[in-house]
């Protein structure tokens, strides 16, 4: 029974463990197979708002196309003229269709009356009308709304998406419909069917509902036929699109289901904005269960391994259990013979021992039961012997209790055992009792003979004993017990410890070792002990292992070498040796510990190879922006500098409208540009702040001053409160206007009416240990206020609280993100508190620092800062100075000799590099601009072969280029350019470098 008992305590870890094992392991498998859906689902997620956005976009862009044509000066014309009007003006309308439909891809451009029938086509086939269309027109003519029709097949099975503009009817014209017919499959098909990662499952599918089925709209990757001809029951419980048609809240969740082919796949759907389409991104369950399961079965080996390894630990327990139990069996055996011999020679004389013992005795029969006693038994327990007879063993027993003893007495084992326990007398005393236990047959019946022995004064001698000892040989038992505590400690640690760790002698014996090593060696502990390296390891590695060894006894110091491990060639180790000394400091021989880095170096090569890639990748995203820059500028500049040119001229009021609104859009496109540059440097790690001291009023007043007029238009209070932040600071005043900025300007275009507040505070004040300050800068308004679903979206790059195809206020939603990533780059973050029309408050912090006391030194000014101005004073100051103008680009060209040539200045072109060296060497020049990439030779090389000449080394060289990053401007001025203007070019910076670099002129010499 005791043993049952041990044995089960003792597996009941093994078990723990292995139940440990297999639930780690099933839920290792769980959470991977959960992580790798919830990836998948935010990748489709991702995809399904993109193609969303792509679709809408496209869309939005067509009706835009049709509201332009429709409110066009030519229909207007159109309206008035074209039933009736023959010659040159129903050749002009037509021919201006027509390119209008090849311009903006439209397949026909057709003009239907109010009851469907063609007045008019710009296709050379005769068109038909189809039902769809015929009944678009009619209520489109009706509810004057435009709007698109389709996609749709028609009679002749013909892919159609139009888009219907209707066009006010007049006293001598009825209603008419402007239809601008587009194929689906040139775009919007394309657009579904590219998909963005690797797949062969993953599809985009455009669905609408059409009566109680399901119509698939666009060809399929796995039905390429199957654009409006494919449909599926809506009410399918399991097919995708009919799950979202039913229940809206599914919509932008990942959901399982099937497809139109009946296989199992995981998908988003989204609504497609201002349509009834569904636009849902999918792919097969098999896919994505298919990329994790190397995962997973990578998880139950090991789980299986470790499982193996515990049942084995289990088993080895078991058998050596089972060698103790047999052992003691063999013993009890023994003894119960003895005692059966025993009791058959003393038989006649039992009565009498019992009698006369000194110990007490008892017989129990199989319900513990006492049958027989002795006087001796009654004494000790303080009864009369009748009355012990017929007491149950629990009643005389302190310790264990009836269910104790029935549970590992019943049945008696067989072997005899002794044990102690205490006895408990009649007057409620205790004393302890040895009990020699044993079953006997008397008379056929099993008993159990108990020889009970009152050891209280035995106790009391040990004790005594033990005292005596203690203080006898205390400082040798304390030694004893520490030295095998240590060995005992260094034996199980080392024993535990991964690596090789040994110790050797002066003659390099092995002293010690632990299992790892002998496991390398092949050998055992043992059979290593008491051998040398030649003994143990290959002739060329133990003759290594010995020279290390003595180098380490001879110089008393510790080595540290990397050497292979003997039988595993492909194994690395780290092995440090060290002396051991005595102490006096003679060696008595050496100590060392080998671990194994083959990870360790295969971490640091695959560390490396990452390192290469990601310098490898930022190096090409470097080379992407500034070609980007460049590409995106350089058009741009022709564009700024020609309306510049433009408004100069003569024009009429009418005229000069649209050249402002041009100059206003590509304005607000190169700001655009700018943003998503930024965005892009910061991304790429290559954004770099600029520090320097400046006045806090340098970031309020900018900020309050560009936004001014924008608010005195609308009628908005402006407050500024720059709070107890000090006067002087340092950092990147730069980025803090533009984060400011980004934030006022935003409060001005959601702010109807009421105030706008811009206030600075200080968060945190410098310490010794943090000498900067937190400062946050605000910008609160009484405007519309966001929503807290808007809220988590609005510092996302291109997030908006607005996201529809109507937005009211435009934008493109990366001015909050840069403002985020420029604060946090400042050491800071940023954020908004904010409720639907209550107002907003966004806000940003930086950590800067003191800024030193301004110097007052007075700068030369201009005349005036007008660029009426600057340009009049240019033309007084410098006109007739020679100006070299390096530019390959032919209208970029162009619009600088205009601008040059408009302050009367001298001008002479080179097409490249090596042609502008080779001009400026030969003339006379006042100024050089020059352009940075050009062919043959580029703009910074050209710098450097003029700056190594004597006759060009101080001549004004300014940079003019597309390539406006800070990097470039400081290649440029490391080449050693005297200044740089950053394109497109506007003509006032231009005109002001010009004017702070040219050599001022005489009378006489400008004449």
């Amino acid at each position: 029974m005791p043993f049952k008992r041990s044995h089960s305590i003792r597996l009941l870890p093994f078990t723990l463990l292995a139940t440990a094992i297999v639930i780690l392991t099933i839920g290792g498998i769980a959470v991977n197979f959960s992580h790798q859906r919830d990836y998948e689902s935010a990748r489709l997620m991702t995809i399904a708002e993109f193609k969303a956005r792509q679709i809408a976009e496209w869309l939005n862009e067509r009706r835009n196309d049709a509201r332009f044509i429709q409110n066009s000066r030519m229909m207007l014309d159109l309206k008035l003229n074209a039933l009736t009007a023959a010659g040159a003006q129903q050749n002009d309308l037509t021919t201006y269709l027509r390119n209008f439909a090849r311009d903006n891809a439209f397949q026909n451009v057709m003009l239907l009356s109010d009851s469907g029938t063609l007045l008019w086509s710009s296709s050379a086939t005769p068109v038909v009308i189809d039902r769809h269309l015929s009944a678009a027109v009619k209520e489109c003519s009706v509810d004057h709304r435009l709007r698109h029709e389709g996609p749709y097949r028609d009679q002749n099975g013909q892919l159609h998406l139009d888009f219907l503009a209707p066009l006010p009817a007049t006293a001598a014209h009825p209603n008419m419909v402007l239809v601008l017919h587009t194929d689906p499959a040139t775009y919007l098909y394309p657009t579904l069917q590219t998909w963005p990662v690797p797949s062969t499952s993953g599809e985009t599918l455009l669905v609408r509902r059409e009566g109680e089925q399901m119509l698939f709209l666009n060809a399929l990757r796995h039905q390429p036929d199957a654009a409006l001809s494919l449909t599926r029951p809506r009410r399918d419980p399991l097919l995708l699109s009919a799950q979202l048609q039913r229940d809206p809240h599914l919509f932008g969740r990942a959901i399982e289901g099937v497809d139109y082919r009946g296989m199992p796949v995981l998908g988003v759907g989204v609504i497609v904005p201002s349509t009834d389409w569904m636009l849902i991104a999918k792919r097969d369950l098999a896919e994505i269960n298919g990329e994790v399961m190397s995962t997973v079965l990578w998880i139950g080996l090991a789980g299986v391994l470790a499982l193996l390894m515990t049942i084995s630990g289990a088993v080895l327990l078991r058998q050596r259990e089972q060698l103790v139990l047999a052992d003691s069996v063999q013993a009890a055996q023994n003894e119960r013979l003895a005692a059966l011999k025993l009791l058959a020679d003393e038989t006649c004389r039992r009565q009498a021992l019992i009698a006369q013992s000194r110990d007490g005795i008892l017989v129990f029969n199989d319900d513990h039961c006492a049958i027989e006693a002795n006087q001796r038994m009654a004494d000790m327990l303080g009864y009369r012997l009748e009355d012990l007879i017929g007491m149950r063993s629990w009643e005389m027993d302190a310790v264990m209790s009836e269910e104790m003893i029935r549970e590992h007495f019943n049945p008696f084992p067989i072997i005899g055992f002794i044990f102690e326990t205490r006895h408990r007398r009649r007057d409620g005393s205790e004393y302890p009792v040895e009990i020699s236990a044993s079953s006997v047959y008397w008379s056929g019946q099993q008993l159990v003979l108990c020889i009970c022995r009152d050891i209280s004064e035995r106790k009391r001698i040990e004790r005594q004993l033990a005292l005596e000892r203690v203080n006898l040989e205390e400082r040798v038992a304390a030694r004893t017990a520490e030295l095998y505590r240590q060995t005992q400690a260094l034996r199980t640690i080392i024993d535990n410890i991964p690596h090789m760790i040994w110790l050797k002698d002066r003659e390099c014996r092995f002293l010690a070792v632990n299992d790892t090593l002998a496991a390398i060696a092949g050998r055992t502990v043992a059979e290593v002990e008491g051998n040398t390296d030649f003994d143990i390891w290959p002739l060329a590695l133990a003759e290594r292992f010995r020279a290390d060894d003595l180098a380490v006894m001879t110089s008393c110091s510790a080595k540290t070498v990397e050497e292979p491990v003997p039988y595993h060639p492909d194994i690395i180790h780290e092995t440090f040796k060290a002396p051991v000394l005595d102490s006096a400091g003679a060696v008595l021989g050496t100590v060392g510990i080998s671990r194994d880095i083959s990870a360790a170096k295969e971490l640091e090569r695959i560390q490396e190879q990452a390192r290469l890639a990601a310098e490898a990748a930022n190096h090409a995203k470097s080379a992407f922006l500034a070609n980007m820059s460049h590409e995106i500028r350089t058009p741009m500049n022709a564009i700024v500098g020609l309306t510049y040119l433009l408004q100069r001229d003569a024009v009429t009021p009418e005229q000069a409208l649209r050249l402002e609104k041009i100059t206003g859009a590509a304005q607000h496109l190169l700001l655009i540009i700018n943003d998503i540059l930024d965005l892009s440097k910061i991304e790429a790690g290559r954004m770099e702040l600029e520090y320097s001291d400046f006045a806090l009023t340098d970031v309020l007043d900018y900020t309050r001053t560009l936004i001014a007029e924008a608010a005195q238009a609308k009628g908005l209070r402006l407050t500024v409160d720059p709070g107890e932040v000090p006067p002087r600071l340092h950092g990147d005043l730069t980025r803090l206007r533009q984060g400011l900025l980004n934030f006022a300007s935003n409060a001005v275009k959601f702010t109807p009416h009421g105030s706008i507040l811009l206030r600075c505070a200080v968060l945190k004040k410098a310490t010794p240990e943090q000498p900067t300050l937190m400062v946050r800068f605000e910008v609160s308004d009484t405007g519309i206020g966001i929503t807290p679903e808007q809220l988590p979206r609005l510092f996302t790059p291109f997030g908006q609280a607005d996201v529809s195809t109507t937005r009211k206020h435009g934008g493109t939603g990366l001015g909050l993100a840069i403002t985020r990533r420029l604060a946090q780059l400042m050491g800071g973050d940023a954020g908004v508190d904010s409720r639907a029309g209550s107002g907003s408050t966004f806000w940003f912090t930086a950590q800067l620092g003191y800024g030193a006391p301004a110097t007052f030194a007075t700068a030369p000014l201009l005349a005036s800062d007008s660029a009426t101005s600057v340009e009049l004073e240019l033309r007084h100051r410098c006109a007739g100075a020679r100006v070299l103008l390096a530019e390959d680009n032919a209208i970029n060209r162009e619009v600088a000799l205009e601008l040059l040539g408009a302050v009367d200045l001298t001008v002479e072109t080179a097409v490249n590099g090596l042609e502008a060296v080779s001009l400026a060497s030969t003339r006379p020049y006042d100024l050089v601009l020059m352009d940075v990439q050009m062919p043959e030779l580029d703009g910074l090389e050209a710098t450097r072969l003029l700056r190594a000449q004597a006759a060009t080394a101080q001549l004004p060289i300014l940079a003019m280029t597309a390539n406006a990053f800070e990097e470039d401007r400081r290649a440029c001025l490391a080449a050693g350019m005297t200044d740089f203007v950053a394109k497109p070019v506007d003509p006032d910076a231009l005109y002001r470098a010009l004017l702070q670099w040219l050599p001022e002129r005489t009378t006489t010499a400008a004449s």
